[in-house]
């Protein structure tokens, strides 16, 4: 998904488009065919004169951020790409970039929830699983800038393997891939079909999709508990397009953090559903820009 958003975090316009292959050239060419249809609707519509003043680029997975670099994906596989300096190239701006769980922390933070909190945990649960940390007023990033992967807990001792190269990840089992995969085991299911459309079967009260969603409560409150455990945070904010099936997976997912933490220690706890909605990402890449911009100048 792009858009064209105002320094509010209001979405002016938006396009979103599937990619079919997650190769370099298929993610580049998509973005440039797609902004550029994006920009002439601006213009046509609002008069807009094509000038960006920053474009923000949400990375799923390992980024640096400093050299404008998409480190790692082990969903795509894609590794070791210059994002940046393609896209500055493109757009004539400056571009900045961070891990997806990272920039969505910067999104909630202005934008959302968070805009009163000093301490928080931002998890993306979609086709994989990313976390972000705002700590002591913060984003923390970590030694080498690869805080924050909760996505790499392990919820299942000896399970299976997860592209990270580790098994029993909650990425594995509580990603959409993984709620697909879990379903067509428990339902004996051929056919292809979409965490989405699971859940909606499971609004339908079909008992394996109602399964499926009551072990992704339990996978990712497992490692909700174990995150707070360490850093005590009051406040853990879960979006991404798994998110829209927050009802579905939030009783179970409640009951296992109330099994895993150290409940005297985390009494305030809460655990939420993005104020974003759907586009967090897209607004989360906007405030990306803006803090990049803001830092710039402060420089």
């Amino acid at each position: 998904m792009m858009g064209l958003l105002d320094t509010t975090g209001k979405i002016i316009l938006k396009r979103k488009k599937e990619i079919s292959d997650y190769t370099v050239e298929d993610v580049i060419e998509t973005i440039f065919s797609e902004s550029e249809t994006l920009l002439k609707q601006a213009q046509n519509e609002s008069g807009f004169n094509g000038d960006l003043c920053a474009v923000g680029v949400s990375i799923p997975g390992l980024a640096d951020p400093e050299r404008g670099i998409w480190v790692y994906s082990p969903f795509s596989k894609i590794s070791d790409f210059n994002i940046r300096e393609v896209l500055e190239k493109k757009f004539k701006c400056p571009v900045y970039i961070e891990n997806d769980g990272n920039i969505c922390v910067l999104g909630e933070k202005r934008f959302g929830i968070a805009k009163n909190e000093n301490d928080f945990i931002w998890i993306t649960v979609s086709n994989g699983i990313g976390s972000g940390l705002f700590l002591d007023g913060k984003l923390y990033p970590g030694a080498s800038g690869n805080a924050g992967e909760i996505g790499h807990f392990k919820v299942v001792d000896n399970g299976d393997p997860c592209p990270c190269g580790g098994k029993g990840c909650l990425e594995t089992y509580g990603a959409a891939p993984g709620i697909v995969r879990r379903y067509k085991k428990l339902a004996g299911e051929q056919k292809n079909i979409t965490a989405l459309e699971i859940s909606e079967l499971a609004r339908g009260r079909d008992r394996n999709a109602l399964k499926v969603f009551e072990e992704e409560g339990f996978f990712l409150g497992k490692g909700i508990a174990a995150a707070v455990n360490i850093l005590n945070v009051p406040l853990v904010v879960i979006g991404g397009g798994v998110s829209g099936s927050f009802d579905l997976f939030e009783p179970s997912m409640k009951q296992a953090i109330r099994d895993f933490i150290f409940y005297e220690a985390n009494k305030n706890l809460r655990v939420v559903k993005t104020a974003l909605g759907y586009e967090a990402s897209l607004i989360s890449a906007g405030a990306c820009a803006l803090y990049g911009m803001e830092h710039s100048q402060a420089g």
